[in-house]
């Protein structure tokens, strides 16, 4: 198992901060968690809202290709939500919420 360290920790903060500029703070995911040496990190995240259609005018009718890719998408989510919730520790925050546990776990590293 590779060392949480500050750096993983910057990069995901920065990742998270990235995230919430794109998506917004209210925006859900999994915040996956690993345990190191009696204390737990988070290390990830993913996704909790469902990919949605991307289409701003209900009566836009899809291309069988564009149903087809859509329903790939949906399906590939399903699965790593189903890994997420069956093999990981994790917590559904908003990306606001982690970026504020991200920057307790920096100073947390770096203390």
């Amino acid at each position: 198992m590779t060392k949480i360290t500050s750096f993983h920790t910057e990069q995901l903060y920065q990742d998270v901060l990235n995230a919430i500029d794109l998506l917004g703070g209210n925006f859900k995911v999994y915040a996956i968690k690993t345990s190191e040496t009696g204390s737990t990190y988070y290390t990830d995240y993913y996704d909790a809202e469902m990919p949605l259609r991307n289409d701003s005018d209900s009566l836009v009718i899809w291309s069988a290709e564009d149903e087809r890719e859509y329903q790939d998408t949906l399906n590939a989510y399903q699965k790593t939500v189903d890994y997420i919730k069956q093999y990981t520790e994790y917590d559904i925050l908003t990306l606001e919420a982690l970026e504020e546990r991200l920057a307790k776990q920096l100073q947390k590293n770096s203390d």
